[in-house]
């Protein structure tokens, strides 16, 4: 019974994922980032940007979170890069701070198998989770 009062109350986070754009999806709203992070690059890395909406202005590296090919950033823990990635694009997508931590539903979860080498569920779990999500679900 609680379960279901907090789903209605958070609202359910519908996500399509691909490897180069992540569709979310709640209330009517839709929101597609692109799976790229920018990461500084002087030392300390702090996240500077997500997706196509925003190219920070300073030195920074751009990290596909995809991308099999190596990049520039191995200094940076992709699981990481992925995490706050999720964490921006849910308070995008709720568009507000909530003391509700939402739901999210994944979707064409199959279409990153051949890059995460068949453990694509797992990983979107642990960075949907560490990202502030109360449950995942995986729709086929």
């Amino acid at each position: 019974m609680i379960a279901h009062i907090l789903r209605i109350l958070s609202g359910d986070i519908e996500v399509a994922v691909s490897p180069d754009y992540f569709h979310f999806m709640r209330k009517g709203q839709e929101v597609i980032f692109r799976t790229v992070i920018y990461i500084s690059n002087d030392g300390r890395p702090r996240v500077l940007g997500v997706g196509d909406n925003s190219v920070p202005a300073e030195p920074n590296i751009r990290l596909d979170l995809f991308e099999p090919e190596v990049q520039r950033a191995d200094f940076v823990d992709k699981a990481e890069c992925l995490d706050a990635f999720f964490r921006y694009c849910i308070r995008k997508t709720v568009g507000r701070t909530t003391m509700i931590r939402p739901r999210i539903i994944f979707t064409n979860t199959e279409s990153l198998r051949m890059i995460l080498c068949g453990y694509q569920k797992v990983i979107l779990n642990r960075a949907a989770m560490n990202a502030g999500a109360h449950e995942c679900l995986f729709k086929a």
